[in-house]
């Protein structure tokens, strides 16, 4: 079952409610103070009704906008909520997204790639969780773009720890041996949906976390044919 990341949960407790608490007890000690002062006042240098009106208008700008506040978080629990609402379809597809973080289970993987110039060498790296290079794939001369499919062997043919992520990155370089700037597109499974700070996010297999802004596509999961 997936879970709910603990930074999720934490953001519940919003700001409006730790205001709408430090207003209550701004509010009783200014009752406090207030009847001390009445209690205590001088007959014959009274609390002039000008500056007691002032202070109880000011108060009440501040309990205003605490109130509208509240109301604003309403309004962003609604919209988070519809958010969630309108995500759930995402939910059992597979996705690629712009990310370096693969989830390997013993099948081969095909990434994506595109390369932000003119290529004059370009290789593919599969890096484990000990950042040590595995696997080096040589992408095609002068290709800018295109997928690469990984096995999920190494470079000795052996076939990687299985449940595990890896960093996928591309290095490649220009004519002049210059390093030319590059993205990738991986693979995942899509597992729930969250959102944080009004940022929708998707639960990924792996124990991944991605923005759903970064999805570059969505398609259902390939089913295996029974055999007849």
């Amino acid at each position: 079952m997936t879970s709910v990341s603990t930074s999720t949960l934490s953001s519940l407790v919003s700001g409006t409610d730790n205001a709408k608490k430090k207003a209550a007890d701004t509010y009783n000690q200014f009752l406090t103070l207030l009847t001390t002062q009445l209690q205590h006042q001088d007959p014959l240098d009274p609390m002039q009704s000008e500056e007691f009106t002032n202070q109880l208008v000011q108060f009440s700008q501040v309990e205003q906008a605490i109130l509208g506040n509240e109301k604003m978080d309403t309004l962003l629990s609604q919209v988070n909520n519809n958010q969630i609402g309108q995500s759930l379809s995402y939910i059992g597809k597979d996705v690629y997204y712009n990310g370096s973080t693969i989830h390997y289970e013993g099948e081969p993987l095909k990434i994506g790639y595109a390369v932000d110039g003119e290529v004059n060498s370009a290789k593919l790296r599969i890096v484990d969780e000990n950042n040590q290079i595995i696997r080096t794939l040589d992408l095609k001369q002068g290709s800018k773009n295109g997928n690469m499919e990984w096995d999920g062997k190494d470079e000795f043919g052996n076939l990687a720890p299985s449940g595990k992520n890896y960093t996928v990155r591309v290095d490649a370089l220009d004519a002049d041996n210059k390093a030319l700037k590059s993205y990738t597109g991986v693979p995942a499974h899509v597992t729930g949906v969250e959102t944080l700070s009004g940022v929708l996010y998707l639960a990924l297999n792996g124990d991944r976390r991605i923005e759903a802004a970064n999805v570059l596509s969505v398609s259902q999961p390939d089913q295996e044919v029974p055999a007849t």
